[in-house]
């Protein structure tokens, strides 16, 4: 009895396609882990309250409110994937067409306070926020770990002599 084992070798370039698939997956993975893993938290406090996740590319990958109400901020907004300078224009819109900020909000000088909490020094950029509150006279204060970096408060200053 005759037997023939005769076997094609596997081309070559199926090796290649093999090898670049894998690390397209391998890339890929890593790129989704980092992209979903939080570098700091910002806390948005308006009276309510939420507390935002942001990735190394400054998006916002998660939120979620502190205190009742907080769902009001982001109700009916997507956030989520956003620019945290443009989120937080969301949110104030939001807080504004839910009357947290109104004009007696604006009268009695109330504050938004804005914290910051991270391992590593970022450096983050939220100057269309502060155009925008600033432009309505809204008073805020951004606190980084801590350290009171940004502060807009427009108070009259009186002296009683």
């Amino acid at each position: 009895i005759y037997s023939s084992d005769t076997s094609k070798p596997i081309p070559f370039f199926k090796y290649a396609l093999i090898t670049v698939l894998c690390s397209l997956m391998i890339a890929l993975t890593a790129f989704l882990f980092l992209y979903n893993t939080a570098s700091y938290s910002v806390i948005v406090d308006i009276n309510p309250s939420i507390k935002l996740q942001i990735n190394r590319w400054n998006k916002i990958i998660s939120y979620k409110p502190i205190t009742d109400g907080g769902d009001n901020l982001i109700h009916g907004t997507k956030i989520k994937n956003k620019d945290l300078d443009d989120g937080l224009i969301l949110i104030l819109n939001n807080a504004k067409s839910n009357n947290y900020i109104n004009d007696s909000f604006i009268r009695e000088k109330k504050i938004i306070t804005i914290y910051i909490s991270s391992h590593n020094n970022i450096n983050i950029n939220i100057g269309k926020f502060e155009k925008e509150a600033t432009a309505i006279n809204l008073n805020f204060i951004v606190n980084d770990n801590g350290i009171e970096t940004h502060s807009v408060k427009n108070w009259e200053l009186v002296v009683d002599y």
